[in-house]
């Protein structure tokens, strides 16, 4: 019989037990589910704020979908969180999230899906359809094959997938990651993508006219799609590779920066136009940014398929590192426009099993996609700051400001930094009093942060106007930045914190958490972005463990 722990928590431990709760939970419960196996398809039809997560994180539930098609098929749904639980067989999608039940103007919202594997399945590893606010963390995808994509986005916006490992291990087609049917504003960052047969990451694609979201459909499939800080290998298995490291299809942007892709097998990348419905664009002004593209001597049909009906010459190709392993003096490839700083013939050194550090002019940003711990040896660790996210932080690492909203700095104590598996971390220069923007001046956009948070009586911080690092935005921080104005060197003002060795963040539009291994006590920060709340422990990184334990690589 179901055990009720609480009045919105309910412990199940059969099939029968787990669809009772489903169908009588009410917002704010929370179905745990013991150890074992669950064989079933799982719907949830207009059900709002619930959980559903595993009681013991390290021996996660399995959702066994043989027979049946789908684990999971949820319909009008809202505030829905998965966590630490593992889905299996299935042969159409193994988690499946629509606005069908309430046609497309009911979207389903605020979802999140942390902690999940996806393995043994065909079709689509997770389909998004008609969803918008969504933050997927640490999934783990493998063996979608088939011809299906690990992560299908279809009109779905507002959306971060991150820290995640997607392996195709079946020959044949299969792609990565796709947002098409209209969907928009969604950054794909820091993930592992491992033989994505046909193409790892598709901006775009072909969708019927009656599938966009909203409707009337515009003249473009996707708009406002950001890959970066991601990995993209091929690990040389027979019969399959990455014949596209990523492909623009009937848009008119799309951006992709500060990726690795290594050794794709036909393609670096595609521009196509496959929706040739009347009205829609043709496929241009795409970024290609400061990304490392190596590959072995004979990989290559050629660098960027340019297919009919496309506007080649209108993409930026910017800053990228192009090698060729086995003849570096091959490396300058022909491109369809013009590119601007970009490098060709020297050895990246990638670390396809370690951090990968990309540099700006406000710090760097370290990525670690692997599944294993690592620490990379800093030049001048006193001349940076580890910026901790507070509720609410978001940044844009290509932006001369990067930190958007609540941040706290803490000064590094060692040369020696280390970032756990599947994490990243951001580190900005010590900025000069006064800078508030960190964009290394100071000037009139400064005075504007300390306007527009003056007075401030306690917990404001540097990138709030807090010149001086005594927690108010007051008369003195403007007397720092007048003194300061134009830009002139000077001391950090910042007060000093408790240093830390490893670290792990996760900032979302839609959430955020800091897993942080450090000697201060236990922390719990609590969130809320619209109806959805979100509670994070800073000593619980325990789905980096089991990911590790589900992480498939031959490097």
């Amino acid at each position: 019989m179901a055990q009720s722990l609480r009045a919105d928590s309910i412990e199940v431990g059969s099939v029968s037990e787990f669809l009772s709760a489903i169908n009588s939970a009410a917002a704010g419960d929370e179905i745990l589910l013991q150890p074992g196996r669950y064989a079933g398809r799982f719907e949830l039809i207009g059900n709002s704020d619930l959980t559903i997560r595993s009681m013991d994180p390290a021996n996660p539930a399995i959702i066994d979908a043989s027979g049946v098609g789908e684990g999971f098929k949820m319909s009008r749904v809202s505030g829905i969180t998965l966590q630490d639980l593992i889905v299996e067989n299935a042969s159409v999608n193994g988690i499946n999230i629509d606005d069908v039940a309430g046609g497309i103007t009911s979207t389903s919202t605020d979802i999140r899906i942390e902690c999940v594997q996806l393995r043994k399945g065909a079709g689509d590893g997770i389909k998004l359809t008609g969803v918008d606010h969504f933050f997927v963390d640490r999934v783990n995808v493998v063996g979608w094959g088939g011809g299906g994509t690990a992560f299908n986005l279809v009109g779905s916006h507002h959306g971060i997938v991150e820290r995640s490992y997607f392996e195709n291990t079946t020959p044949g087609g299969g792609t990565g990651f796709q947002a098409k049917g209209g969907s928009t504003d969604v950054v794909v960052r820091a993930n592992r993508f491992v033989n994505a047969n046909e193409r790892a990451i598709q901006i775009g694609g072909s969708t019927g006219l009656q599938f966009f979201r909203p409707q009337p459909p515009g003249d473009v499939e996707a708009s406002g799609i950001v890959a970066e800080g991601n990995v993209i290998l091929n690990n040389g298995n027979a019969g399959q590779g990455i014949r596209s490291a990523v492909s623009f299809i009937n848009v008119r942007d799309g951006v992709f920066r500060n990726n690795v892709v290594y050794r794709p097998s036909l393609y670096i990348a595609r521009i196509l136009k496959e929706n040739t419905q009347p009205g829609f664009v043709n496929t241009q002004g795409g970024l290609l940014e400061n990304n490392i593209f190596q590959w072995n001597g004979g990989d290559l049909a050629e660098a960027i398929n340019v297919g009919a009906n496309t506007l080649p010459a209108t993409f930026t190709f910017a800053g990228n590192q192009w090698y060729n392993a086995t003849n570096p003096g091959a490396s300058h490839l022909s491109l369809p426009a013009t590119e601007t700083n970009g490098t060709y013939g020297v050895d990246p050194h990638v670390d396809l099993q370690g951090i990968n550090t990309w540099s700006f002019s406000w710090g760097q940003w370290l990525v670690n996609t692997s599944n294993l711990p690592d620490t990379i040896t800093l030049s001048n660790p006193e001349k940076l700051l580890l910026a901790v996210p507070g509720i609410g932080a978001d940044f844009d690492v290509d932006a001369a400001a990067p930190l958007i909203g609540n941040w706290q700095f803490e000064p590094l104590s060692s040369a020696e930094f280390g970032v756990e598996p599947f994490s990243f971390a951001l580190l900005v220069n010590v900025p000069e009093p006064g800078d508030s923007d960190l964009d290394g001046d100071v000037d009139g956009a400064d005075f504007v942060i300390w306007q527009a948070h003056f007075p401030t009586q306690d917990g404001a911080t540097l990138i709030e106007g807090d010149a001086d690092g005594d927690g108010d935005v007051d008369g003195a921080d403007f007397v720092i930045w007048q003194t300061q104005f134009p830009y002139a060197p000077g001391p950090s003002a910042l007060p000093v914190a408790e240093p830390q060795s490893l670290i792990s963040a996760t900032i979302a539009g839609v959430g955020i958490s800091i897993l942080v291994r450090q000697r201060r006590s236990r922390q719990f920060l609590v969130g809320r972005s619209g109806r959805l709340k979100f509670i994070y422990c800073c000593s619980a990184f325990t789905c980096g463990v089991r990911i590790n334990k589900w992480f498939r690589t031959d490097f």
